[in-house]
């Protein structure tokens, strides 16, 4: 009885196993198929174009409904098309080099121009992968596309805006310097290249110190944290530049901006040296005017057009006998 009850047991176990073997597979079967209907979901519905391309012939082999709108060509009749007559003839270089990317590193992101069917062209943004089976032979490409046309608006209109901002800059008669908080040239125009005698490509990035000694820096030391420049700093300073090793004076004024969470200064100067001269001129003019008037031996008098007396030389005070304040 022993003997037939140890040979029935490992029937029996035999008999559990499968069933737990049965009950494994139909698991692993409906995860299989809630995965593939996963997968499913997000082909169909996907924003952006999903392709899967012959690796040898490049015929589109199947695409989801986003690829086919993208390029205004009708589900059905997308499968067999050749994946080359969805790009400007402009981009065919660039997915051919792609293609060769791909066969060495199986994978490939890049730009080209894709067309729709009537003829309008679009900007695209393309994950190309290669698919390989175990012996590493390619099966296939799988490609991802999105329009980036308004992506690339954006672009040209942030970068139409930064050239217009660049001219309105450059071509301001005042010297214009930004820096950032740690006093490092971010922005130098033809205005400030001219008057420190210094190219832009050498003045970026140098410390304004270079240009402009003591003047910023002492003004900033005096701000505490927090403070905002504009709201703090007098409107204008009188400060002393620099250029070709030779100080002179200049007139500037500051103001404050943060960008992406930075705070950047900018000092628009305007050289004195011209106005110091002219002024320096007017006053010799007057001192040589006074001499002059005062040591004349001839008697010299000035009146307003109601003929009231508004000086008079010491000589024409001595020939009136009457003091100017008895003029007046």
């Amino acid at each position: 009885m022993s003997e037939e009850k140890s040979n029935r047991e490992p029937s029996g176990g035999g008999r559990d196993q499968n069933v737990r073997k049965s009950g494994t597979d139909y698991v692993s079967e409906l995860s299989r198929d809630t995965a593939l209907q996963a997968y499913e979901t997000v082909f169909t519905h996907a924003a952006f174009g999903i392709a899967i391309i012959d690796s040898t012939r490049q015929l589109i082999q199947f695409s989801n409904p986003a690829f086919a709108r993208m390029h205004g060509v009708p589900e059905t009749a997308v499968v067999g098309q050749a994946m080359t007559t969805m790009i400007a003839p402009e981009s065919l270089a660039t997915w051919t080099a792609a293609n060769e990317i791909i066969r060495r590193e199986d994978q490939h992101t890049f730009e080209a121009i894709h067309l729709r069917r009537d003829g309008h062209r679009f900007p695209c943004l393309v994950d190309l992968a290669v698919v390989r089976d175990p012996q590493g032979v390619p099966l296939y490409r799988f490609g991802t596309f999105k329009d980036i046309t308004v992506r690339k608006r954006a672009e040209q209109a942030v970068t139409e805006s930064r050239q217009r901002l660049v001219g309105i800059v450059n071509s301001a008669m005042d010297a214009i310097i930004t820096v950032d908080a740690k006093q490092r040239v971010v922005l130098f125009n033809t205005a400030a290249e001219k008057m420190f005698r210094c190219p832009s490509a050498d003045a970026l990035g140098a410390m304004l110190e270079k240009f402009i000694p003591g003047g910023f820096a002492a003004v900033m030391a005096h701000l505490h944290p927090g403070e905002d420049a504009e709201e703090n700093i007098p409107p204008l300073q009188e400060w002393v530049g620099v250029r070709a090793g030779a100080e002179f004076p200049i007139e500037a004024s500051i103001s404050q901006t943060e960008v992406g969470g930075e705070k950047l200064f900018t000092v628009i100067l305007r050289d004195l040296t011209e106005a110091r001269r002219a002024e320096e001129a007017v006053r010799a003019s007057e001192q040589r005017y006074r001499s002059l008037f005062e040591n004349n031996l001839d008697s010299m008098f000035s009146v307003d057009t109601l003929g009231r007396f508004l000086s008079a030389n010491p000589a024409g005070l001595a020939l009136s006998g009457y003091t100017l304040e008895e003029l007046r």
